[in-house]
């Protein structure tokens, strides 16, 4: 696996190790030679604060900086620096537009690369600078044109600190479904590791876990030492590294000798790895694997022969036996010529995420996406900021819903060169996932008792450090706006209210989130109708709580669910798992385009996609008791003539969800 971690790796100047100076200087280069590179950097620092004009020994540390240790930031003054000595100009040109790329200054950079491109010598020695240099022009203008389309500006991308990135290279986060751990791969020196790779000058890959503290990581320790459980897992002074942990967390994948191994869960220890079956991986070069949520199908990165590029994407498939299929190659519309790493298949088996360094995108590697639509897998689609970023992004293991999750980058801000960020979005609430604070109301005032809610909202809101406020009102109804909860609050409606203050914080690992509970002690029924309207859900039909319905609309000639339409059935989850008794209706309808045979068909694909949403989500089938298409014949608005306009029609591609509920 190491050897595709980092970009690329390129030695373009050589310093004069044997010079004769002090004591200290003389212990950083031995250091350096050894490849010690954090331990050699401290004492570069030192030595050049005493003597700043040092011509040679300020040629190294920026050498060290640049090349060795990737500290763009720290080595851009350096570089400057080198740049006014006249030395080797092409070089650290090169460097100082990598450095500027590197901290977000791209016209910058953009103007160094073109400057530079000319001037580099086209020779075999230069390949790889040159297609860089390339490759940097077509990012940064990339970069450009697709800046401001953030993912959403509530996602926080959040590095996991000290306890458990270092001044190395973290990457690999591996994580439980309960999150109780995180298990990574780390290239930073220990006493059982001080050899180092001769193809990228690291340390050697080791195993290392961090168990969760409240809101926070303890401080990482290498596997086994103090894990009994995963003793025969292990570390030894050659690579080995975490690679994935299947969805039913049974089944560990590492990489070790060059190729894929898995141990088992028995008893709750782990079991001595085993080499992945060859009719998976044969005997060729393969560094990580994803196991789908049934554990019939794997998707891996190998150098298998007759691939398109350097590592391909491969599958292969379990059969009624148990045993494998010969691995394929997913195809040439996720493998490019260069290097496609880190696949993550999503616990619904359609989409495969990964990261490519040659699709044209913000950075070096970039995140991207593809869904399979059951006969071929989509044109890959990039994350977006801040999943990307100018640097490197990869090992993007999300949760199911994809609310948040893990990856690896070695983007401005890092410890060390790569480091482990979770990544969150602040306009998600998490009711279900918290204990709430109960405020004690013995009292029977108009205002909730002792508590009066509104003042209580109020001063929550106007906290300067709140980024978003939720309300849940009777445990089903879930609001944005402090105003509707008011109101509800004056109709007597509101028997129990929950309050959830999402606060803005740049360096939290999980959510900093504040949670309440009012009880009105004035209402006892056990069920409260709810007639308002919903400004934040304004496809939820008034009614009582004896039936609800929600609508989710469609694109044109689609049937996949989109991101809005995904909110409005977390919503409609949401009362249905809180509503045990009810029965599900699901409803598909079209607009007037196209065939009534054709709209049909589109009808019943959409309802069998919002039904499929709940399946996926664990809810009984029993409980879904009917799924059927109405094509265009009930429409939700009337055309009044032909072409029908598209606002109509927008209203008309629709799928009618009726909760409804039963006896007993």
């Amino acid at each position: 696996m190491a050897k595709y971690i980092l970009f690329f790796v390129v030695i373009l100047s050589v310093t004069d190790i044997f010079s004769q100076t002090s004591g200290d200087l003389s212990l950083a280069r031995k250091k350096r030679e050894k490849s010690n590179y954090v331990d050699a950097a401290k004492i570069y620092a030192e030595y050049l604060s005493k003597n700043p004009n040092n011509r040679e020994v300020t040629i190294e540390y920026t050498d060290l900086l640049f090349f060795e240790l990737k500290d763009y930031k720290a080595a851009q003054p350096y570089v400057k620096k080198v740049l006014s000595f006249k030395e080797d100009t092409v070089t650290y040109a090169y460097a100082l537009a990598k450095c500027e790329y590197y901290l977000g200054n791209t016209e910058t950079a953009l103007a160094l690369f073109k400057e530079l491109q000319p001037l580099v010598p086209i020779n075999k020695e230069n390949e790889a600078i040159i297609t860089d240099i390339k490759k940097s022009i077509a990012s940064i203008n990339y970069y450009n044109s697709n800046k401001n389309k953030l993912v959403s500006k509530y996602l926080h991308v959040i590095n996991l600190g000290d306890h458990v990135n270092s001044p190395y290279s973290e990457y690999v986060p591996v994580v439980d479904t309960k999150e109780n751990f995180v298990m990574f791969t780390s290239r930073r020196k220990n006493v059982f590791n001080t050899k180092v790779d001769f193809e990228d000058d690291q340390y050697h890959e080791d195993m290392y876990m961090s168990k969760r503290q409240g809101h926070d990581f303890d401080t990482a320790v290498a596997l086994p030492y103090e894990y009994a459980e995963v003793k025969d897992v292990g570390n030894s002074k050659e690579h080995e590294s975490l690679v994935s942990l299947s969805p039913d967390g049974k089944t560990l994948f590492i990489f070790k000798e060059g190729t894929l191994w898995k141990s088992e869960l028995h008893n709750g220890k782990w079991t001595t790895p085993a080499k992945l079956e060859k009719s998976i991986i044969s005997n060729d070069y393969a560094n990580h694997v994803t196991m789908t949520e049934d554990g019939k199908t794997v998707y891996f990165t190998s150098e298998k022969k007759g691939g398109y590029g350097k590592l391909d994407i491969y599958y292969s498939s379990k059969k009624s036996d148990g045993s494998w299929t010969n691995a394929e190659n997913i195809g040439n519309i996720i493998n490019t010529d260069g290097n496609e790493q880190s696949p993550y298949i999503s616990h619904d088996g359609k989409t495969l995420y990964f990261s490519s360094e040659t699709f044209v995108g913000y950075g070096g590697y970039d995140i991207f996406k593809s869904t399979f639509d059951g006969k071929k897998w989509s044109t890959p689609e990039n994350l977006g900021l801040p999943f990307n970023s100018v640097a490197d992004d990869i090992f993007f293991a999300p949760k199911n819903d994809f609310s948040e999750g893990f990856l690896a980058t070695n983007r401005n801000g890092t410890i060390g060169d790569f480091d482990i960020y979770r990544f969150y979005f602040n306009n998600i609430p998490d009711f279900d996932k918290k204990d709430l604070i109960v405020i004690d109301n013995s009292d029977t005032s108009s205002q909730f008792g002792k508590t009066n809610v509104a003042t209580l909202i109020e001063s929550l809101t106007k906290d300067s450090h709140t980024e978003n406020m939720f309300y849940r009102v009777n445990d089903t109804l879930i609001l944005t706006s402090s105003s509707q909860v008011e109101k509800l609050i004056k109709s007597g409606a509101v028997k129990k209210l929950d309050i959830e203050q999402v606060k803005q914080c740049d360096t939290c690992v999980y959510k900093s989130t504040n949670y309440y509970t009012v009880l009105n002690p004035k209402i006892i029924e056990d069920t409260i109708p709810l007639v308002v309207n919903n400004t934040n859900n304004n496809n939820q039909t008034n009614t009582s709580v004896g039936e609800k319905n929600f609508v989710i609309y469609f694109d044109f000639n689609k049937s996949n669910v989109t991101d809005d339409a995904q909110n409005e059935l977390k919503a409609a989850l949401a009362f249905i798992n809180a509503n045990p008794k009810h029965k599900i209706i699901v409803t598909g309808h079209a607009d007037t385009k196209g065939t009534e045979a054709y709209n049909q068909k589109l009808s019943e694909k959409r309802a069998k996609a919002a039904a499929n949403y709940f399946k996926d989500n664990k809810i009984k089938k029993s409980r879904i008791t009917k799924v059927e298409g109405k094509g265009e014949s009930q429409p939700a608005v009337n055309c009044p003539s032909e072409p029908c306009d598209e606002s109509i029609n927008a209203k008309n591609r629709r799928v009618e969800i009726k909760l409804v509920e039963t006896e007993g």
